[in-house]
Formats: C-alpha cells, sequence, structure tokens
C-alpha cells in the first residue's frame, strides 16, 4: 500500500526547492496526538519509507495507538536506467516523495498509555535519512 498521488497534472515534476539551512522554528504545535517525530534537517522522505515507518509501527503497536501522518509524498523522482547514454530526455519516475524542510511534523502519535512510546519513536528514527526529534505535548 505505497502512497502515491492518484492523478497528477504533470507525470514528471521539476527537481524543487533547495533546502536552505535557515533558523526555522521548531513547529511544537500537536493537532492530532501526544507524541510527534519533527524533522531537524531538511531533506526528501520517500514513499518506501514511509511505507516501512507505517508498517512498523503498526507490527509493534497494534491497536494501542493512533498514527497520523502529516506528511504525503506528492513529488515524482525520475532516473534513467543504467548504462544509458546522456541526451533522449528527462528519465522515467523511479519514486515518489516529498520535501521536508526544517522543523516540520513528520508524524504523530495519539495514544492512552505512554510507556513505551519515546523507545518506538526512537526505533522508527532509523528508518529516515533525516536527524529527527521527538516532542511530546504538554497537557492544555
Amino acid at each position: 500500500m505505497l502512497l502515491f498521488p492518484k492523478k497528477q497534472k504533470f507525470i514528471k515534476s521539476f527537481t524543487g526547492v533547495k533546502l536552505s539551512s535557515d533558523n526555522t522554528k521548531v513547529n511544537n504545535n500537536h493537532s492530532f496526538g501526544q507524541q510527534a517525530l519533527i524533522a531537524k534537517t531538511g531533506g526528501i522522505i520517500t514513499n518506501f519509507q514511509l511505507e516501512a515507518m507505517r508498517r512498523f509501527l503498526r507490527r509493534r503497536l497494534k491497536k494501542k495507538a493512533q498514527i497520523f501522518f502529516r506528511i504525503f509524498p506528492q513529488s515524482s523522482f525520475t532516473k534513467k536506467p543504467n548504462d544509458v547514454r546522456l541526451g533522449r530526455g528527462k528519465g522515467n519516475p523511479k519514486y515518489y516523495g516529498c520535501i521536508v524542510k526544517k522543523g516540520s511534523i513528520i508524524l504523530e502519535l495519539r495514544t492512552f498509555s505512554n510507556k513505551n512510546m519515546t523507545s518506538v519513536l526512537k526505533q522508527v528514527q532509523f528508518k529516515l535519512r533525516l536527524k529527527t526529534l521527538i516532542s511530546k505535548q504538554t497537557s492544555r
């Protein structure tokens, strides 16, 4: 169940915005859950990484928690096949991904028992290329 857009006007997209390392404020506004995974650095998260995170969380948490993904892979990334000479246009779409900026929330968890949620989120961090931090929401 990989995530990708149902319909696109243009299948091959431009390279995209350059991720600057400006001093962006870390977003601590949890909309859905008590604990969140926040990006420390900017980068690209592929639909394969999102699916690996989702599968791991489902297997580990069963039905003890709700998972809310705050990002969606909407950009297509192309790659030319191996041993192909230069020219002859852009390559075919290889995977979909989302460009994540520093300080944006990747996913949130809502649970009733916070026993091992931080350890689960620490294991989820290894599935990503980005450096992330775990944020807990204080009681309102």
